[in-house]
């Protein structure tokens, strides 16, 4: 790989068991079947919707099923590098239904051996993004109260609507702080960030698969304020909507 390059693509190995080390950064999603992988004498099985981010020098020892699919994707440079070898990346485990569908849209895009949006970094970005989100998911520290839970069923259903804690709150039968401490609890962020989370990942939807511009994604997703919307936005991904935008062909 080049200096300050990354790569996707789809792969397939030979059921039998092989080691590798690579100077990279590599992260591992099984799309079909499973791997069993050792890195650096901590064995794991990689199913669909789980990830394995490697660092770099990480001695692996995996084993394919004979039905496994993977998509791989490979960072070299260490400015990149180092973006990626956080607490936050750097380990297995499941991702969210919103990174799994992600991840299966990338694997089409890797079928179209001159897709453009693979060769753009806002693609690093989602992917980092949503990992993160993983992390963030599997920080719950107690099971969501059957209320709270209702409040996220709500939240991601109606996310484009203006958010009222207090509303939420009395919705849920209970005082603003303590719907804030059990929300926070159960899914290890306030509901506030919930709602962005969600606006933003419909963001990322809309801008790679509709026409629609950004003025009209900004008012679908509920804000008045574009500038608000971009600035969210960049603030997320290190990029404005505009920029994001890949031309498709």
């Amino acid at each position: 790989m080049k200096e300050s390059a990354f790569q996707i693509a789809l792969r397939t190995y030979e059921p039998q068991v092989k080691r590798h080390t690579h100077s990279f950064v590599q992260t591992i999603v099984p799309l079909r079947g499973a791997m069993e992988i050792e890195i650096d004498g901590r064995g794991s099985r990689l199913t669909p919707s789980s990830v394995a981010v490697l660092p770099p020098g990480a001695t692996h020892d995996f084993e394919s099923t004979h039905d496994g699919q993977f998509l791989i994707l490979e960072l070299s440079g260490s400015a990149l590098i180092e973006s990626w070898l956080t607490p936050d990346l750097c380990s297995l485990r499941q991702i969210t239904p919103t990174a799994w569908r992600y991840m299966q849209f990338l694997a089409s895009e890797a079928v179209l051996k001159e897709s453009r949006m693979l060769a753009s970094v806002n693609v690093l970005a989602t992917v980092r993004e949503l990992l993160i989100d993983a992390k963030k998911s599997s920080n719950a520290v107690a099971p969501p109260h059957p209320r709270v839970e209702a409040v996220s069923r709500r939240l991601t259903e109606q996310a484009c609507l203006p958010l009222n804690m207090a509303e939420l709150a009395r919705d849920s039968g209970l005082s603003v702080s303590r719907f804030h401490q059990l929300y926070r609890s159960a899914y290890g962020q306030t509901p506030k960030q919930a709602q962005l989370d969600v606006r933003l990942k419909c963001a990322v939807e809309l801008l790679l698969n509709s026409r629609l511009s950004v003025s009209a994604i900004a008012y679908e997703l509920g804000y008045e304020n574009v500038s608000s919307f971009t600035n969210l936005f960049k603030r997320r991904f290190g990029m404005t909507p505009a920029k994001f935008r890949v031309p498709r062909k």
